[in-house]
């Protein structure tokens, strides 16, 4: 059941007549129950919750007058759910051009239509000749056409040519530079984040490769530039450089390298800002997220991913910016959030904006038997209800005990835990050692302050750098009452 909920969650409002239809079909289906599984199911859209989703209250409703085999329900339920992954499976082949033609291309040629494959194939020649790659998704999908019409020897003719092998290997020469680019961007945020070590192959040679061709390449230009700035460990005269370069040069790149490229610059920026330093780098993200918004760069069919959403409520706290991060979370999500999380997100987004301006009553409260499902936000939650704990226990020295059990709570979930890598569950990990002495110190002073800062030093990586210095320096001011 689990499994079917999660699928149907997945479905856009306007998606749920489109599966209606769907099962109507008797090509795809000829069970009528399955069309009456999924009319009960329906009235529980977006969150699918509530008692009479369990099983026994649907066989009630549905089967309660006439016998069955045990795991009738069960059954449906399961093919369900498989005529549901069909049918998205149909819709990203409607929906997406570059599938389509892929699945058009290998039909055709697969059943030796040899008409229609040249049919495909001048449309894919035209494209090719005519569109700049920024128009492509990227170079790769440019090179990768090219490169089948260039090895399809069977459908080429001199009104279908293939094209010229020079500029086949111009555009796949390109494609490998700005996604080794990209890469070593990756790695060396990961590098210096989760203290990962990676061995970066042909480095040298690919910077040398960038060096030569970025003052006629904006993507090659900005992607080098990022990665000098980690090199000289993020001066703030680069950053800024940086940062007013890809604003004027963004609409000559593709929504998507657009989109890749804002991100890593609004990633740079929150991971400076957790760091503690000394530059208003929180201030720099809230204004590039507020561009990425703006100008629609971050939005996928109109709408926000729930990460953005919570990122952007979290720097606009910290960048005092609350009249308009309050409206953002209240009115603007409405508009920008998948209807399915809006719920969701804003709660974990206002949960932020309240820790942030120090309401952490507040925030506990909304942190409370927090309903979801997601990993990544379990271990957000968890982190977020530890720091609330430990700053009304410097209040209050009553929340000792249910810190202390927080802390140890948090602690099986990680070791239990098997989607993070060792490298990252570290930095959660040395979070909780570092939280377990701010609290051992402010018990019983059983070690000196020099003590408790060589201590908290040895817990890197770490979770929230900039918060546990900070608390450091204000437990130390303070003895135990």
């Amino acid at each position: 059941m689990e499994r079917l909920l999660l699928l149907l969650s997945s479905l856009e409002k306007s998606e749920l007549s489109k599966f209606k239809a769907f099962l109507n079909s008797p090509f795809y289906n000829t069970n009528p129950f399955l069309s009456i599984l999924f009319a009960y199911l329906r009235k529980f859209y977006p969150s699918f919750k509530g008692s009479k989703l369990e099983l026994e209250q649907i066989r009630k409703r549905l089967l309660s007058d006439k016998a069955y085999h045990p795991t009738y329900l069960e059954d449906r339920i399961s093919e369900l759910a498989r005529l549901l992954e069909e049918f998205l499976m149909v819709r990203q082949v409607q929906t997406d051009q570059t599938l389509r033609t892929e699945v058009k291309w290998q039909t055709f040629k697969s059943r030796n239509l040899h008409a229609q494959t040249l049919k495909v194939r001048s449309d894919i020649y035209q494209t090719i000749e005519e569109e700049p790659a920024s128009e492509w998704a990227d170079s790769f999908s440019k090179w990768h056409w090219a490169n089948r019409l260039y090895c399809d020897l069977e459908s080429e003719t001199p009104k279908h040519p293939a094209p010229q092998i020079g500029k086949i290997m111009e555009w796949l020469d390109e494609h490998y530079l700005i996604h080794k680019l990209s890469y070593i961007c990756e790695l060396l945020s990961r590098q210096k984040t989760f203290q990962e070590n990676h061995s970066i192959r042909l480095f040298d040679a690919v910077l040398r490769e960038a060096e030569k061709r970025q003052k006629d390449h904006p993507k090659i230009y900005i992607y080098y530039q990022l990665i000098k700035m980690f090199q000289a460990d993020f001066p703030e005269e680069v950053f800024q450089s940086v940062d007013q370069l890809f604003r004027d040069n963004y609409q000559e790149l593709s929504l998507f390298e657009q989109r890749l490229l804002l991100y890593k610059l609004c990633g740079i920026a929150s991971s400076q800002l957790m760091e503690g330093q000394k530059i208003n780098y929180g201030k720099k993200g809230f204004d590039l997220y507020k561009f990425g918004v703006e100008k629609g760069i971050l939005l996928i069919d109109g709408k926000i991913k729930e990460k953005t959403f919570i990122n952007i409520c979290i720097l606009g706290a910290t960048s005092n910016a609350y009249e308009w991060t309050k409206n953002f979370i209240h009115f603007k999500s409405l508009v920008l959030l998948p209807l399915k999380t809006i719920e969701e997100t804003k709660l974990i987004g206002n949960t932020y904006f309240l820790f942030h301006l120090g309401k952490f009553e507040e925030a506990n409260e909304l942190l409370i038997d927090f309903p979801t499902k997601s990993v990544t936000l379990r271990y957000r939650i968890n982190t977020l209800s530890i720091r609330c704990y430990m700053e009304l226990f410097l209040r209050d020295s009553s929340y000792q005990d249910i810190l202390a059990a927080k802390i140890r709570s948090f602690k099986k979930f990680i070791s239990r835990n098997k989607r993070y890598s060792k490298a990252r569950k570290k930095s959660y990990t040395n979070f909780i050692e570092a939280v377990s002495l701010l609290l051992k110190y402010r018990k019983n002073r059983s070690f000196t302050k020099s003590e408790l800062a060589e201590a908290i030093e040895e817990c890197k990586p770490v979770i929230s750098p900039k918060w546990i210095s900070t608390k450091v320096k204000t437990i130390s001011k303070r003895r135990s009452p």
